[in-house]
């Protein structure tokens, strides 16, 4: 295994870093600056594009929800029509993108290759050729080619002229710095190519999880660890409780890495158990619902609430994510609390979606 030690990398990952932060954080204050939801009137110290419409503004960091009865791929197009969708991304950027490959099952345990392929065709529409595929599964399986090829996404990262990389001892590492990650012991190690991608797509699924309560941008981050930091005790090797120092490690490593845009498939959804088919809540494993619904922002605190309250609308009232308020999750407040992920207050959540029939009671559910 190589673990690089450059400067000059290091530079290019935290340019790239503070490039999708300013992003982030922009889309925050443009929020402030219109008040949306009942913040501060605008003023020209707070807006720094003044020339931008305010419906401009507004979908710069709204959740768009899409939903389509036949198409997965017109449900994207119809979230990301709601944000400000793929504008940043240029001819000739690098994308990372950060598939679901838990597991070899199909989706919604795994990313959609009809999604994969739907979002590789917009961005070689927009020139990009350098279209980076790559994820490792579970800490304890040691076979992530294979989980690609049953679940598709091999197939589809070929078809896409590109590949599913299995992020393991073959690819060069970056380590992360130390006092990012305060609650991870040990070197914290992530793949070069994903370090050096001037975008990241973080492609979520879905999920009810047996113990987070549910599985979906924040929690997506996890596969860029190398498995022997995930598994090394005081990590991954035994979970936390999320109240605990689990909700707390998903907040740091997501904030470590900010993505251009996220997307949460609910085309398809886990809604018992899960990560896998096998596991296990207080219900059985392996429910499935079909929302036919995709979410898309750059704000993934705001993307998980929607992702949530659709969740639960489908899910049996066994499930532990039914229970209490979304914006009171522990997953959710222990990334609000490190800042820098997104919404902090329910007055800051923005959901468009006129092709979602159940948009008003998403919303009301998300920000309970």
């Amino acid at each position: 295994m190589r673990v690089l030690e450059d400067r000059h990398l290091a530079e290019e990952f935290e340019a790239h870093e503070m490039s999708r932060r300013k992003l982030l954080a922009g889309a925050l204050g443009f929020a402030a600056a219109l008040g949306i939801g009942g913040c501060a009137a605008p003023s020209d110290a707070d807006d720094e594009n003044t020339e931008a419409s305010e419906d401009e503004l507004r979908a710069r960091r709204a959740v768009g929800i899409g939903y389509d009865a036949t198409s997965v791929g017109k449900a994207i197009d119809a979230a990301l029509a709601e944000t400000r969708g793929l504008a940043s991304i240029a001819r000739g950027d690098s994308v990372y993108l950060k598939v679901n490959t838990n597991s070899g099952d199909p989706a919604p345990y795994s990313t959609s290759p009809e999604l994969l392929e739907h979002l590789g065709g917009l961005l070689r529409d927009k020139g990009v050729t350098d279209i980076r595929i790559g994820d490792r599964s579970f800490w304890g399986d040691n076979d992530t080619a294979g989980n690609f090829r049953r679940n598709g996404i091999a197939a589809a990262a070929q078809r896409l002229g590109t590949r599913a990389v299995v992020f393991d001892d073959d690819v060069e590492w970056v380590t992360l710095p130390a006092d990012s990650m305060p609650d991870w012991v040990g070197a914290i190690r992530i793949p070069t190519m994903v370090a050096t991608a001037k975008h990241i797509i973080n492609l979520a699924n879905m999920k009810t999880h047996f113990i987070t309560g549910f599985t979906m941008t924040l929690k997506n981050a996890i596969g860029i660890i190398h498995a022997a930091d995930r598994k090394r005790r005081g990590n991954l090797f035994v979970h936390e409780a999320v109240d605990a120092k689990l909700g707390r490690q998903i907040a740091q490593i997501s904030k470590a890495i900010t993505p251009t845009m996220n997307l949460i498939d609910g085309w398809r959804a886990l809604i018992t158990g899960g990560p896998t088919p096998h596991d296990r809540t207080a219900g059985r494993g392996g429910g499935l619902a079909q929302p036919k619904i995709v979410i898309a922002s750059i704000d993934r605190i705001a993307a998980d609430l929607t992702g949530v309250a659709v969740l639960r609308s489908v899910c049996p009232p066994s499930e532990p994510i039914t229970q209490g308020k979304p914006f009171e999750h522990p997953q959710l407040t222990a990334a609000m609390t490190h800042g820098g992920l997104g919404i902090t207050k329910r007055s800051q959540y923005v959901l468009r979606g006129p092709t979602v029939e159940n948009l008003a009671a998403y919303k009301a559910d998300a920000i309970r």
